[in-house]
């Protein structure tokens, strides 16, 4: 912490001369420190309502409060907020159990110089600030956790309704009791598909947090990947009569360093989910720009669109905004994430029944 900076301290005490004495020694040194006091522990709260303070140093003997109960009252209703204790020779025990339950720092009041004052206060400040990160990480770990159980909940539920559908699809068709041996045949191919497109999904995933998962950045030909996987979409849009269309709006477009591997990944997936969701004789389109120092890539579809609810959760795992799609809601994350490993960002624009548009940017 910068020395010239001003630290806002509240002193509670009770004893006037007490405070005279620390007012006079910290303007005798010069010292940061404002100093504004509290001769209740009434009159603090009434004080840190009202006004923001840098640390509390109080005594554990006011005329309305007592013994550790002090501190604590003042911990429980301000926890973030870095407390000092107060304690005189006979009462270091009481002042220890205070550090022991989240206070900072103790005291003794005979002990008390300038230089030690201004030196508990910084290190009680800056305690707290590592307190506090670290509270926070543990949050986010436990939340991370919470977070992994759950996606592995809702994986294992969508994989065991597909392997029980097709259980009872073999078993029909063993024993006879299939209406259509064709038809339940087809129907079991649809449910081993979905299975091997959500384990697909699912194995990409759970790379993200990895080492595995860093993009290996090389300079690669962005056009020549747009081209190859406009091409095999072509092959699937043909089979509905759909109209895959690539606009490429500069002649030659720069060399961008990048995961080809990857981002042919987050291509394929914006336009599976194009043609997916067009219908038949539905128009996909890929526009691809250069903005300012990104490169800007645009799947359209025209058509079903997002309904506007779904919009802000689109992109988190195991979401999904119909119960048409055959994957594990894991496509649209992934390719989030790659793009983001890449220094660039991916959004969507959709309205019902109008079509939806991707579009994802990489520095150049």
């Amino acid at each position: 912490m910068d020395n010239k900076i001003e630290i806002k301290v509240l002193l509670v005490e009770d004893d006037s001369l007490f405070i005279r004495f620390i007012r006079e020694m910290l303007r005798r040194e010069k010292s940061p420190v404002r100093l504004q006091s509290a001769n209740t522990l009434k009159d603090a709260f009434d004080l840190l309502d009202a006004e923001t303070f840098d640390v509390v140093v109080t005594d554990l003997g006011l005329p309305d409060s007592s013994g550790i109960e002090t501190f604590l009252s003042l911990h429980i209703k301000f926890p973030q907020l870095p407390i000092i204790v107060l304690s005189g020779a006979d009462d270091k025990h009481l002042a220890l159990e205070a550090v022991q339950k989240g206070a900072q720092e103790y005291l003794v009041k005979g002990s008390i110089n300038a230089d030690l004052l201004e030196r508990s206060i910084r290190y009680s400040i800056e305690r707290q600030k590592l307190l506090q990160e670290l509270e926070c990480k543990l949050a986010d770990i436990s939340r991370m956790q919470r977070e992994r159980q759950n996606l592995l909940s809702m994986f294992a539920h969508d994989i065991r309704n597909s392997v029980v559908g097709s259980g009872w699809l073999s078993n029909r068709i063993m024993i006879g009791k299939s209406c259509s041996v064709k038809e339940d045949l087809s129907m079991l191919k649809e449910e081993m598909l979905r299975i091997e497109y959500m384990l697909a999904d699912f194995m990409e995933f759970s790379r993200i947090d990895v080492t595995e998962y860093i993009p290996q950045m090389k300079a690669f030909d962005i056009a020549a990947l747009i081209e190859n996987e406009v091409r095999h979409a072509k092959v699937k849009a043909a089979q509905k009569n759909q109209t895959l269309r690539c606009r490429i709006e500069d002649a030659t477009l720069p060399a961008i360093k990048g995961d080809a591997a990857m981002l042919q990944r987050v291509l394929s997936n914006l336009l599976d989910n194009a043609l997916k969701y067009s219908g038949d004789e539905g128009t996909v389109s890929i526009k691809v720009d250069v903005r300012d120092e990104d490169l800007c890539v645009h799947v359209l579809d025209n058509g079903i669109g997002i309904d506007g609810k779904h919009l802000p959760n689109i992109f988190e795992a195991f979401y999904r905004a119909t119960s048409a799609s055959k994957g594990a809601g894991l496509g649209l994350s992934i390719a989030r994430k790659i793009v983001e490993a890449h220094g660039g960002r991916l959004w969507v624009k959709s309205e019902p029944g109008k079509g939806s548009t991707f579009s994802f940017t990489l520095p150049l």
